[in-house]
């Protein structure tokens, strides 16, 4: 017993540590921003403390156990909850998906299938390569007769298809972002609606001086939340923001967007959501440790924001088909009668 006491002290020092690093620094170290990316596998030994803190007789730990389940509860429990959302009067459904096809993959009839097989209005793509470009407006002009394509290879490709009419702003984000973020005007039944359609910056362990790569690369993707947050706030009507994020949601700069964006998946969808990592096909991220690759869906970074202008309805994921690293996100997203208005209007 004496073991397992020392066991559970050492976890709750730990688990307080970390919290307490979290709120004081952030993100602001390389293991830090790995910490707080995986959070919620800290809590995974949490029910065998709880078992020993309650044989155990020790009230500190009967106390530590307390506040860790509150913590998990108030961190992951939301998550779980049914979400039942129902549209209303004068309300308008619009559904859309979010998707990274993994640019080095020449794999574009899976690519397609997947798209052809989700009765979306709007599809928002990341490392979108030439040759599955071309499909897409070959094959699926029909069904997405909108369509603005930014084809390249490796992984800086974006592209936007859509049932509605849309068009670019000529709007800029700064940062170094993997491809150009596509700032998009949606006609939405006579409203406009800015789409955002981002990939942000990516974790780059290795090579020479791959600490510094990391620490770059997390201060850079919360500058890209900053400014993304800044442009946000700038728009008056209705706004999404979809993309890969490269980042979890208890990361700084996840903080960042949710200050003045909404998290579809928080809102309605239904478990942890992890999009990444994937498939072993060209190209693929799926990390590599000592030999062993890392276990599926590990995580998730590819999301759906939204104004306070939508409702959220439903949020889901796509199919993991083998052809990328990442999973689809759709949402359900209903337009309040409050924030319809006529295209071009003030």
């Amino acid at each position: 017993m004496v073991v397992l006491l020392i066991a559970a002290y050492v976890y709750y020092l730990s688990l307080y540590g970390w919290m307490v690093a979290q709120f004081v620094w952030g993100d602001r170290w390389w293991w830090l921003f790995l910490l707080n990316c995986f959070a919620v596998y800290l809590f995974l030994p949490l029910p065998g403390m709880v078992v020993i803190a309650l044989f155990g007789g020790r009230p500190e730990l009967w106390a530590a156990s307390l506040v860790a389940v509150a913590l998990a509860l108030y961190r992951y429990a939301g998550l779980f909850l049914l979400k039942n959302r129902y549209i209303g009067a004068g309300e308008r459904k619009l559904t859309i998906m979010t998707y990274n096809l993994l640019g080095p993959n020449p794999a574009r009839d899976a690519a397609l299938a997947t798209l052809q097989a989700a009765n979306v209005d709007v599809i928002a793509l990341q490392e979108l390569n030439p040759a599955v470009a071309a499909a897409v407006h070959a094959r699926l002009s029909d069904r997405f007769p909108y369509q603005l394509l930014d084809p390249q290879h490796g992984v800086t490709g974006m592209g936007v298809i859509s049932r509605y009419p849309l068009h670019t702003t000529g709007q800029q984000i700064p940062g170094a972002w993997l491809g150009s973020p596509q700032v998009v005007c949606l006609d939405y039944h006579g409203t406009p609606v800015t789409l955002v359609n981002v990939h942000c910056v990516s974790v780059e362990f290795d090579g020479w001086n791959a600490r510094a790569k990391v620490e770059w690369s997390i201060g850079e993707r919360e500058r890209q939340a900053t400014a993304l947050a800044e442009f946000a706030a700038a728009q008056p009507g209705p706004l999404i923001a979809l993309g890969d994020f490269n980042t979890a949601e208890q990361s700084t700069a996840y903080q960042c967007i949710t200050r003045r964006l909404h998290d579809a998946w928080r809102a309605a969808g239904h478990g942890l959501g992890h999009t990444f990592p994937g498939a072993d096909s060209p190209g693929s991220a799926r990390p590599v440790i000592a030999g062993v690759k890392a276990p599926l869906w590990l995580i998730r970074i590819d999301y759906i924001f939204y104004s306070s202008h939508w409702r959220p309805l439903a949020a889901w994921l796509g199919p993991g088909t083998g052809s990328s690293d990442h999973r689809p996100v759709v949402a359900h997203l209903a337009l309040t009668e409050q924030a319809r208005q006529p295209a071009g209007g003030a």
